[in-house]
Formats: structure tokens, sequence, C-alpha cells
């Protein structure tokens, strides 16, 4: 492991949106305490009964949120699933973070902006870190469950977003084929107990009405049979 966060978010059950009591906290180092993130978006859920339009997803590097848009609907293991899609274009992490690991001072000579004998090697440069990704997740659509998801991610240094002058990151990350497979299984059988309900919904909000019904004419024919037998 390189690297670990942890992340708090309480969530509407249905809306799957974060709700803000108690607001999120983010602790991204193990000796520091986390720190209260408020947010909006989704984010490790949809909502129930998934619609084919863009919605809000809130990102944990930016820190902000981004609309995430519907690109097409498929199928994984045999499952219906739609393609949601967004591209976080080049972000400031300073900015977003304030921490001094995320804008560095350097000489040109280590940024490699000029020869090391070059008069002006020594010079200065400061450039901050940023951040650029482009995310695909795939939804169940009844149930809101992500069953797929990849990111390709980029990570450098540069005086501006357009500018980058070293790497930090560059890799593209997705969930494995064994995740997917347990993620596919629990959205089949969460949507297999909705779409039950739904079908016996009526039944059930009906059935003690009925019971009831039921118990009052048992009542009245033990009552009526009861009185019978006494009076014979």
């Amino acid at each position: 492991m390189l690297n670990a966060t942890v992340d708090r978010v309480t969530t509407d059950r249905v809306t799957a949106m974060p709700v803000t009591d108690p607001p999120g906290s983010l602790q991204v180092a193990a000796d520091q305490p986390a720190i209260e993130l408020p947010r909006e978006g989704l984010q490790y859920k949809f909502p129930f009964d998934v619609e084919k339009k863009s919605y809000p997803y809130f990102d944990i590097n930016a820190r902000s949120t981004i609309d995430i848009d519907f690109v097409d609907e498929i199928t994984i293991d045999g499952l219906p699933v739609y393609q949601f899609s967004h591209t976080i274009e080049p972000v400031d992490l300073f900015r977003v973070t304030r921490d001094q690991a995320n804008r560095l001072g350097l000489p040109k000579s280590v940024w490699g902006l000029s020869e090391a004998d070059a008069d002006d090697a020594d010079e200065i440069v400061f450039m901050s870190r940023y951040y650029a990704n482009t995310r695909n997740v795939f939804v169940e659509p009844v149930t809101g469950i992500i069953v797929s998801g990849n990111e390709r991610i980029r990570q450098y240094f540069g005086t501006t977003p357009d500018e980058p002058a070293l790497t930090v990151l560059s890799y593209d990350a997705e969930l494995n084929e064994a995740t997917v497979t347990d993620r596919v299984a629990a959205a089949e059988a969460s949507k297999n107990r909705i779409q039950m309900q739904a079908d016996l919904g009526p039944v059930t909000v009906r059935l003690p009405w009925i019971l009831a019904v039921f118990g009052t004419l048992s009542l009245i024919v033990g009552i009526v049979l009861g009185t019978r037998r006494s009076r014979e």
C-alpha cells in the first residue's frame, strides 16, 4: 500500500445524496485527525431508479462536484447497466488543500527547465501539483449500485495546468474481475428483492385488512356457533 484515506459520508437511503447532519469527513494521514468535509453529489452509489441523464458527482481529490453524464446502456456479466462518464480538468491541489507538499519551490535544473550549467540553473521556480482524471462508472439502474468502474488518473507539477514539468502519478485504475463479479451478484439480488416487493406491494398493503376481516368473520361465526350450541 502506498497511500490510503478514510472518507466518511452519510447519505439519504433513497436519493443517495449526502446529508449535512452529520457532515462528511476525510482523514488523509494516520497521525492526523480527520477534517470535516461537507460535500454535494453522488459518490459511492446512485439513487434508486437511475435515469439516463447527468448527475452531480463528488470527486474526493478535487473536493468538488462535477456532473457525470449518461453515456450508454451495456451489459456486464449479463446484467444491464448504465455507463456514466466525466472528465475532470486539471485542478490545482494546493488551492484545494493548502498543503505545502502540493506547492514546491525548486531550482530550474531540478524541474528540468534548463541545463545544469546554465546561468539560471539555480533560479528557484515555484510549481503547483495538478490533478486530472477521466472516470467511468457502470450502474445497475434499479438499485443504483455501482458494479464496475475505471479511472485514468494523472498528477503533475507545473507552473500552469497547461505546462506540466514533472509527472508525479500517471496510471489507469479499475475494479478487478472478482470485485465486479461480487458487485454484479449483489446488484442482481437487490434488484430481485426490489422487484418482488413492487409486485407484492398491493398484497402486503391489503393483507392486514384481509386478515382483520377474516378475523372478524371468524369471531362472529364462533359466537353464532357458540350461541347455537348453548341453546341446544
